[in-house]
């Protein structure tokens, strides 16, 4: 949407007759402080049985302040999933695994660094679709991006 005012925004999805998960949305930032020049956001709406769970795939522009080239693999997943990312630029970047209840399942730092790999074990985790959402601990409990995944066993 052309000409919005700098500021964050959160973007929901609602279909009739199916109900819509609260905690489900994407936050991202426009001008101001800027984390992404020319922002081009794609989407993943799917249809869970607790409603629609909304995810970032992919939010293109240079990231200046946080990620370069994040990436989670394998997906699905089985008891390990990895975190790849080009550059990290901030220390006190917190990773957050939740189920689609909401419920914080894995929660721990991201180093910064360039050419990072950080291995996450997720066999204790219930086959199912979960949300891995980076905060800014610095800037208070703030998305920074969430990727969606799966685990099957």
């Amino acid at each position: 949407v052309p000409n919005l005012p700098d500021g964050l925004y959160r973007m929901i999805i609602e279909f009739p007759g199916i109900p819509m998960d609260p905690n489900s949305f994407v936050e991202f930032e426009l001008g101001g402080a800027g984390f992404v020049d020319e922002n081009s956001i794609r989407l993943a709406a799917d249809i869970t049985p607790l409603g629609i769970v909304l995810t970032k795939v992919r939010e293109t522009g240079i990231y200046r302040n946080y990620f370069k080239d994040l990436n989670i693999f394998p997906n699905p997943a089985d008891d390990y999933l990895e975190i790849t990312y080009e550059r990290l630029n901030t220390d006190g970047i917190m990773m957050q695994v939740m189920d689609l209840n909401g419920a914080i399942q894995i929660e721990q730092e991201i180093p910064k660094g360039f050419d990072q790999r950080v291995q996450l074990e997720v066999s204790n985790l219930t086959p199912g679709i979960y949300v891995m959402t980076f905060m800014d601990k610095e800037k208070g409990v703030r998305s920074i991006t969430s990727l969606k995944f799966i685990i099957e066993r």
